[in-house]
């Protein structure tokens, strides 16, 4: 497969990082981390992070006995060891933190800052630019001749250094570093932020995530389940079907088993605005919903999934990755997770576990999360599920309920 124009900016993005000397990577990575929301302090190559009571070691470089009063080793080569339960990031995983965990607007201003450019701008090291020439088409004749001259070049300034060939050229010194960080094929499809132990940072996922499924046509199919009381207490399922074509969505909320459900009501987002229809014991009402009441709803709609999805329901404190799975042509990631999820809005829940499919973009395509909670002195035992479907091939067709009552209507504030 061809690469893409981002493919090709994200390797010249690690070939550059791998040139930086510790001082440099440090500086980079302690904004880097700031940008992601944590209160970074840079002492010479040590970087303390902290974020919400959580505090991050982080060392670039140094000696291995160093590295056991960090949490992180930035190893910019990859050959950098580190005790066990220390954490080792190398250029690659640091361009996927710019890639992902950060605004790309944020992303161009760091690689300006601290590589001197931003990555449309930074120039190829050596080993790419031959690689591309000879991936562009020249006769055979044109290709060796021009590999021969590169070989030519290389050797000659091997040999005018001291030691001969076998001696690396210093950091800093503009000679090319190697483009590819050796990892398995299986390692190199692996989705952001997720390692073959699991997910080792939540926030790379997340937005990744968010990046995936933002301002696309898809549907998305939620199951969610919700203690109600009709006669007695009981255990209800709510089912929401969302339909998305990257600006407007419907959301269609049904009550019931999948056999026998019945339509509670409508939700309509013109782009703007959001309008509701809701059954009220066989005489449905509408009306518009004020930017308040769409901030604090409690449906779920396409951004707020794709905004919370990840910290919410994948927070938990050990997550194992468990293999693959093949769902409509794509290979899915399999994680589960155990223990108490570090969501606000999941605090409390019992012997919780959560089973999610990860794409190779950190799209989550399928969800499952159960965990008991206790509703009016007695415990449920909940289930929530989420499902991304037909992604690039949703329609959204406005209601005809929201044409006869609210299109062309002024729009209401408060």
């Amino acid at each position: 497969m061809t690469p893409t124009a981002t493919d090709d900016e994200r390797a010249v993005v690690e070939a550059h990082l791998r040139r930086l000397d510790p001082g440099a990577c440090a500086a980079l990575v302690a904004d880097l981390w700031a940008e992601r929301g944590y209160d970074a302090v840079r002492e010479g190559t040590v970087v303390t992070a902290t974020r919400s009571g959580e505090t991050l070691a982080i060392r670039v470089g140094g000696r291995r006995g160093d590295a056991a009063e960090a949490d992180v080793l930035v190893s910019l080569d990859g050959s950098g060891t580190a005790p066990e339960g220390v954490r080792v990031l190398d250029a690659a995983d640091l361009t996927e933190r710019l890639w992902y965990a950060v605004d790309r607007s944020v992303a161009r201003e760091l690689c300006e800052r601290h590589l001197g450019a931003p990555p449309a701008d930074l120039r190829p090291p050596l080993g790419m630019r031959v690689r591309h020439h000879l991936s562009s088409g020249p006769s055979p004749a044109v290709a060796a001749l021009a590999l021969v001259a590169v070989v030519a070049v290389v050797g000659a300034v091997a040999v005018g250094m001291p030691g001969g060939s076998d001696v690396a050229a210093p950091p800093g010194s503009g000679a090319p570093a190697a483009d590819d960080v050796t990892r398995t094929p299986w390692e190199a499809r692996l989705p952001p932020g997720i390692t073959s132990e699991g997910i080792e940072d939540l926030d790379v996922l997340a937005a990744a995530h968010r990046r995936a499924a933002a301002d696309r046509p898809l549907t998305i199919w939620v199951d969610r389940e919700e203690p109600t009381y009709d006669d007695g207490w009981r255990l209800t399922t709510l089912d929401f079907d969302l339909r998305s074509n990257g600006e407007e969505y419907t959301v269609a909320v049904s009550e019931g088993p999948r056999d026998n459900r019945t339509r509670l009501g409508t939700l309509y987002h013109d782009g703007t605005n959001s309008y509701v229809k809701v059954a009220n014991r066989g005489e449905p009402s509408y009306r518009q919903l004020s930017p308040s009441e769409q901030e604090r709803g409690t449906v779920p709609t396409p951004p707020r999934l794709s905004l919370e999805l990840v910290t919410k329901y994948l927070s938990t404190p050990t997550t194992e990755m468990t293999g693959t799975v093949e769902r409509d042509g794509r290979t899915l990631y399999r994680l589960v997770g155990t223990g108490q999820p570090a969501s606000r809005s999941l605090d409390g829940v019992e012997n919780y576990t959560v089973t999610a499919e990860v794409g190779t973009d950190g799209l989550v395509y399928n969800l499952r999360a159960s965990y008991d909670i206790v509703e009016n002195e007695r415990r449920y035992r909940k289930t929530d599920e989420v499902t991304y479907a037909r992604l690039d091939a949703t329609t959204v067709t406005a209601p005809a309920w929201y044409e006869r009552r609210f299109a062309g209507e002024p729009t209401p504030t408060g």
